[in-house]
């Protein structure tokens, strides 16, 4: 059990950046959940016995025996509406549904990359134009990491 839970932590910490509504979520055996801002955790370690969560500023923030965990899940943003710079300029990035637009590109060319949590490239492509939609029904529900032209921004399905 540490093993999976250490890999999927790491996982989700490694893509992981400061938004105020994602959050890592432990649902306890007794039905009770402690819930952190993931802008708020510098790192969570896994010891012999417990999982540690450590605050920004090094002060241990919980500590929790593995024998209490049910579940861990992390709560993240749906979607995007962000603006990006860009050697093209600013891009506006917008997720609605399974399709993420950007507008912005002033018919430069471009590329771009999704990648999955664990570094896997699932859709690249380049283009040119001045707005673009990107189709994402066909990936599983997740978290990802979109890099356009060297700019990432995570996103979940």
């Amino acid at each position: 059990m540490k093993k999976i839970l250490y890999s999927v932590v790491m996982s989700f910490m490694l893509v992981m950046n400061s938004y105020a509504q994602d959050n890592v979520v432990v649902n306890k055996n007794d039905g009770g959940s402690q819930s952190f801002d993931m802008s708020t955790i510098r790192k969570i370690t896994l010891g012999d016995n417990s999982l540690t969560v450590v605050a920004q500023d090094g002060s241990e923030t919980a500590t929790i025996s593995y024998d209490e965990i049910r579940k861990i899940t992390f709560e993240l943003a749906d979607g995007i509406e962000q603006v990006v710079e860009t050697e093209q300029g600013k891009l506006t990035l917008l997720k609605e549904g399974n399709i993420i637009k950007i507008k912005g590109f002033n018919g430069k060319e471009g590329r771009l990359a999704i990648y999955s949590a664990n570094g896997t490239m699932v859709e690249s492509s380049t283009f040119s134009g001045d707005n673009l939609s990107v189709g994402i029904d066909n990936l599983p529900d997740g978290l990802y990491i979109l890099n356009i032209n060297g700019q990432s921004i995570k996103f979940t399905k």
